[in-house]
């Protein structure tokens, strides 16, 4: 899956681009789109090795939440100082948002 800055959500497979349109943490729904049908600011020439480029990779792409972990490294956050604690407010969201955070994080959780 690929998150892009914007309000989009792309799925990848061997002959096919799903594409989700969401707001933060409310999915709008999906469309497919065929990989020969992408549009995109390159130039055409160079359309065929993007396309080419993406099913090669299609095995890296993945859907929903990984089904396993990342084992060929290790995460470490290094903070200037490991003795101050950071305290932020967290953002302010509608229920309903805090609802779909909610269910996420259970999801996330019950993954592992």
């Amino acid at each position: 899956s690929y998150m892009l800055p914007s309000k989009f959500k792309f799925d990848v497979d061997k002959n096919q681009i799903t594409e989700f349109d969401f707001l933060p943490f409310e999915s709008k729904g999906t469309s497919t789109i065929e990989l020969e049908n992408i549009r995109t600011d390159i130039d055409s020439q160079c359309k065929p090795y993007l396309l080419e480029i993406l099913r090669k990779y299609e095995a890296f792409f993945t859907t929903g939440l990984p089904k396993t972990r990342v084992t060929t490294s290790e995460l470490q956050i290094r903070l200037i100082d490991p003795n101050k604690t950071i305290n932020r407010r967290p953002y302010a969201l509608s229920e309903s948002n805090k609802k779909l955070v909610r269910e996420h994080l259970a999801e996330l959780e019950a993954a592992g």
